[in-house]
């Protein structure tokens, strides 16, 4: 069997809206934190700890959640298993809500997302990927600087898995790409043009 790079599913959230594979998947014409609850409870699962993360985190947790929804248990090794991630503004949405707590009395509840790693950690934990874990700062969504980071930890052997793409959020506006990246069988390759297409077609 040729096994190659490749892209098995992919999740944009934008608008209000969330797109699964290209499929429109909810709607909801609404406040981000009542969007987010409703995203949560449509996957029909329970994580109390979703109700306690930052904006980003639930973002990535919804993503990385349908990516999942039937790959839960993979036979991939689970430190081969990794996280690439980009935004633009890093944890800028939280940093600023955490300035103006700190006005008051500061939130440690809050301190805890001034990080824009963190939310490779809230996915890592829900999807046992103890693999690569890397976020980088970018000017925007940058399929090339992915795809090359990413294709070298194949290469390597190094991964066999991995869920890569954007999570940016600065004041309410939204822009969340995430695909899950496998060595399968499958005729959609991990391509500039390919991921590009994908983030793309639903903006």
């Amino acid at each position: 069997m040729n096994l190659s790079v490749s892209i098995s599913h992919s999740v944009k959230i934008t608008n209000s809206k969330i797109y699964f594979d290209g499929e429109l998947y909810l709607h909801e014409e609404s406040n981000l934190d009542a969007f987010l609850i409703t995203a949560y409870k449509s996957l029909a699962i329970t994580y109390p700890k979703f109700y306690k993360m930052d904006s980003m985190s639930k973002l990535g947790f919804i993503a990385s959640e349908l990516l999942m929804k039937n790959n839960l248990e993979t036979e991939h090794d689970d430190y081969k298993k990794g996280l690439i991630i980009q935004n633009h503004s890093s944890s800028l949405e939280t940093d600023k809500k955490y300035q103006a707590s700190i006005q008051d009395i500061a939130s440690p509840a809050l301190f805890v997302y001034t990080l824009p790693n963190i939310v490779l950690g809230e996915m890592a934990i829900r999807h046992k990927f103890k693999g690569e874990n890397t976020f980088f700062i970018t000017e925007k969504f940058n399929a090339f600087e992915l795809i090359r980071y990413t294709q070298i930890l194949f290469d390597q052997h190094i991964l066999c898995t991995a869920i890569i793409g954007y999570i940016e959020i600065l004041d309410n506006e939204v822009d969340v790409f995430l695909s899950l990246i496998e060595l399968k069988d499958n005729n959609k390759l991990l391509t500039v043009k390919n991921l590009e297409d994908l983030y793309s077609s639903q903006l």
